[in-house]
């Protein structure tokens, strides 16, 4: 019922290289991660503008964001911000849909994130899942639970301020 827009899916990788088959730079594996451009590991997103926009590689005074330039000018947008959409038939099996972002798959599987749903009542589900997903970034970054809750808004877990084309 998903397909992941993360380019270590062959398939998104296929469609990229297909869409882009000038550049051979369009996917590039970065110490272990597949990328598009170097840079972002989805193909879809929110957010990201200056890969969405051409206009921001070739306009002089633009500046990305610290360890986010854009090694090459590019003619045509490497990122899309339009949903894919897939329909279907419910039999009564499918029991919940769990909309997340890639943030939050980073942090959870499918598996994990399905349990979690499976195992709890449906009430505060979505405040459950996301405590979750900031325990195991707690524990991946080695920071208390507590300290990623009261970090202030606009600083990601790492530390690192947001920018404003991660917010676009």
């Amino acid at each position: 019922m998903l397909r992941d827009h993360n380019c270590r899916n062959v398939e998104i990788r296929q469609e990229l290289e297909s869409l882009h088959g000038h550049d051979d730079a369009i996917c590039s594996n970065v110490f272990g991660e597949w990328r598009v451009k170097g840079l972002s590991e989805t193909s879809r997103c929110i957010g990201n503008a200056y890969l969405k926009k051409a206009d921001f590689t070739t306009e002089r005074d633009f500046v990305a964001a610290p360890g986010e330039k854009v090694t090459s000018i590019f003619t045509e947008p490497v990122l899309s911000a339009e949903p894919e959409f897939y329909t279907r038939d419910l039999d009564g099996t499918v029991k919940f849909i769990i909309f997340g972002s890639g943030g939050f798959w980073k942090l959870l599987t499918n598996e994990e994130a399905a349990k979690i749903v499976s195992d709890h009542p449906r009430e505060g589900i979505a405040k459950r899942l996301a405590a979750q997903a900031v325990k195991v970034a707690a524990e991946r970054w080695g920071l208390a639970y507590r300290e990623v809750m009261l970090a202030p808004k606009g600083v990601k877990i790492s530390g690192k301020p947001c920018t404003s084309s991660e917010l676009i």
